[in-house]
């Protein structure tokens, strides 16, 4: 009680201070009354009431402060317990105790990982295939922005995994390119690169596209001009049941009792239609067929898809029925491959235009004169006619005075070159005519189709991981397996050579679990450490130093010490067979209370009987709860009884709260006694003013009095 008698002690001599204080004010005032002097009121009054008032304020702040004090010692405290509570925490799943490595003969071919479940043992991996995604190649393209389909909208439709997905390009950026950007935009699962084989060809540029890794992810593409018709569900519905909701594509709908199916359909269309983001789509069409049942309409791009899942908490719903009249549009046809065009202009001078044909087109180079000032028409015509003779039928005049030359599917790259070489060697070639304005344009074909786009040039097909364990063949759709062996993830990174498996060995990590148990005890000795500093005397050499003393004769402090002592100590409540506490780790309390870790005694102790270290620290049971009274092994217990101590309806923080309503009382304590003193000032100022004019009157007649003594004494003389 050192704490307390030093208060009353401080306190009594302070009000002995004061006392002296206004003993001598009321002195001075005497004397200065008894001389007759001036009097300055209001610094005597004010001296006065200061004389009063601070010996109680020091008492109040004194209290404030050793309040304070206490609520930073239960802070430092609770922050003392987290870190135990934290390193039992380690220890209390099976998961974390129970630590196994794997490690792998062979990390070129496969790699491993250990996870929760796994144990010690060896396994033999044989990689016979890798799982590997379908890569497909499109035809050739003659730029990566040549119009496909005439520049339409059409629908590149995706089957896969037995189901059909449409990917829409819509009208504008039907291109190689925009075909690219729309199968990434899709999300499903491919990926698809525009590459420039830069081969020298007509047509450099193909699309590749990749899907995911395993046999089932084979796909092949159809186009269609997207005017099928769309899949639809219905949806049938009774009267409301129950008052309550429903949820139809993740949609929640509210309905009450009574209502009636046609206004439960009403309401669930409603809702649809305000939430079609969520629903699937702004391409979903929901109808409300006037007699309780709803239909979807998907989008075409849609193709086949499941059920809609829905959730009926008011017994409305009677049944989804699925009408699959789901239909792709009609397929694309080739028309011409690639259509070429150029646009001539009037000569000047007189010259020779030589066309090279390129690619498949079988036929020698054709020579055309032009004469001077010849118009565009005539060279046109001229040039138009001198093709057809080497090439019959191919070329033509377009409506805009353009030379066309439609190609066929068996041309495949064919194109045409144009030079041309003035007359006079003086000039050059557009001296003669300007270079023709070309425009080429490809039709939505693939060469190796005679009616659709598709991608069936295949450089690799789709297949499935194949792998022995331990003598027995498995497949995967993927690289990484984690469902073979029971806590063991295996990334497949290479084909094992035969006869020439990779060994995995699984042993168990007794290292990490030794060094959890050093962090215990570790946390125990500081929490320990620091709670002597809170109950011991007050360091006077750091006045900073907010901690030191703060729980001085603190019951609180005391009863945390003797429940985490008991923690440690006590035996676990779902022993094993031979081992059931922490001392049988090797964790002893030397004569000075601190707590020891022999590490031998643990080698020991984990290698002859680990399965009882398990369940003594974890009573073999992964998940842990705070509202149990079951026994969830020593560290579980140990993690909810620290839980416990420290939430804020438990006991430390529960002081805590009780120190600051002190806080908050002694401020307005401090304040009532400030406004006390104000009116106490008022008093004495109001009396002083009083006594300053029986001085003055005094004054004035003893003035008078002397005056007319003096005057008495004169006339005598």
């Amino acid at each position: 009680m050192a704490l307390t008698t030093g208060s009353v002690s401080n306190s009594a001599s302070s009000t002995s201070a004061a006392s002296k204080a206004t003993k001598s004010a009321a002195t001075s005032l005497i004397t200065k009354l008894g001389t007759g002097s001036g009097v300055d009121m209001g610094s005597l009054a004010q001296n006065l009431v200061d004389a009063e008032k601070a010996p109680r304020v020091d008492s109040i702040n004194r209290n404030i402060s050793k309040s304070e004090s206490r609520i930073s010692g239960y802070s430092a405290m609770l922050a003392s317990l987290n870190m135990v509570k934290t390193a039992f925490e380690s220890l209390q799943s099976p998961s974390k105790v129970d630590l196994v490595t794997a490690t792998s003969s062979l990390q070129s071919a496969v790699t491993v990982t250990s996870t929760t479940g796994a144990s010690p043992g060896v396994h033999e991996i044989e990689v016979k295939s890798r799982a590997q995604p379908q890569r497909s190649l499109s035809p050739r393209f003659a730029s990566e922005t040549v119009s496909l389909n005439s520049g339409n909208r059409f629908i590149l439709r995706l089957n896969m995994d037995g189901k059909s997905q449409g990917i829409e390009i819509p009208d504008g950026k039907t291109t190689p390119k925009g075909i690219v950007q729309a199968i990434k935009d899709a999300n499903i699962g491919l990926n698809a690169q525009l590459v420039n084989t830069g081969d020298g060809s007509a047509s450099p540029y193909q699309i590749v596209v990749t899907g995911p890794t395993g046999a089932k992810n084979s796909f092949s593409f159809t186009t269609d001009d997207g005017t099928g018709v769309s899949e639809r569900q219905t949806i049938s519905f009774r009267g409301a049941m129950n008052t309550g909701s429903l949820a139809i594509a993740g949609v929640t709908v509210n309905v009450t009792q009574g209502d009636t199916k046609e206004a439960v359909a009403a309401k669930v269309k409603a809702a649809l239609d305000a939430d079609a983001l969520k629903a699937g789509g702004s391409g979903r069409i929901f109808t409300n067929n006037n007699d309780g049942t709803l239909t979807i309409t998907y989008a075409a791009t849609e193709g086949n898809v499941p059920t809609e899942v829905y959730t009926d908490a008011s017994n409305s719903i009677t049944g989804v029925a699925t009408t699959r009249s789901f239909v792709a549009g009609a397929e694309l046809t080739t028309g011409a491959t690639k259509k070429q065009k150029w646009t001539f202009g009037n000569a000047t001078e007189a010259g020779t235009v030589t066309i090279n044909p390129g690619g498949s087109l079988a036929f020698s180079p054709v020579t055309i004169p032009i004469a001077a000032a010849a118009n565009s028409t005539d060279i046109t015509q001229n040039i138009k006619d001198a093709l057809n003779a080497a090439a019959p039928g191919r070329f033509s005049i377009g409506s805009d005075g353009s030379l066309q030359a439609d190609y066929t599917e068996a041309d495949g790259d064919a194109s045409l070159v144009f030079s041309i070489t003035p007359d006079d060697p003086t000039k050059i070639s557009a001296d003669v005519i300007a270079d023709p304005v070309e425009t080429v344009s490809q039709a939505y074909v693939a060469r190796t189709s005679a009616t659709t786009l598709n991608f069936s040039n295949r450089l690799q097909s789709a297949g499935d991981a194949e792998l022995v364990i331990d003598g027995v063949t498995i497949f995967r759709s993927e690289n990484v397996v984690s469902d073979a062996v029971s806590g063991l993830k295996i990334d497949l990174l290479n084909v094992t050579q035969a006869n020439a498996p990779a060994v995995i060995t699984l042993s168990r990590d007794t290292a990490a679990l030794k060094e959890k148990v050093a962090a215990l005890v570790k946390s125990y000795n500081d929490a320990m450490s620091d709670f002597a500093i809170l109950s011991g005397p007050k360091n006077k050499d750091d006045p900073e130093d907010v901690y030191s003393g703060s729980l001085a004769n603190d019951s609180t402090i005391r009863l945390v010490k003797t429940q985490l002592r008991g923690l440690f100590l006590e035996d676990s409540r779902s022993p094993g067979k031979s081992y059931r506490a922490l001392r049988d780790l090797g964790v002893s309390v030397d004569k000075t209370g601190v707590l020891q870790f022999d590490q031998s005694k643990f080698s020991e102790a984990t290698s002859k009987n680990f399965e009882d270290v398990v369940t003594f620290l974890t009573n073999n049971t992964e998940t842990k709860s705070s509202f149990t009274s079951a026994a969830q092994g020593l560290a579980g217990d140990a993690v909810k009884r620290i839980t416990e101590i420290s939430r804020p309806t438990g006991y430390i923080q529960s002081q805590a709260f009780s120190a600051q309503k002190d806080v908050d009382r002694y401020k307005l304590d401090l304040e009532k006694l400030d406004e006390r003193m104000k009116k106490l000032l008022e008093r004495y100022t109001k009396t002083f003013s009083i006594l300053d004019g029986f001085v003055g009157q005094a004054n004035s007649t003893m003035a008078r009095l002397k005056s007319s003594f003096d005057a008495m004494n004169g006339s005598k003389n």
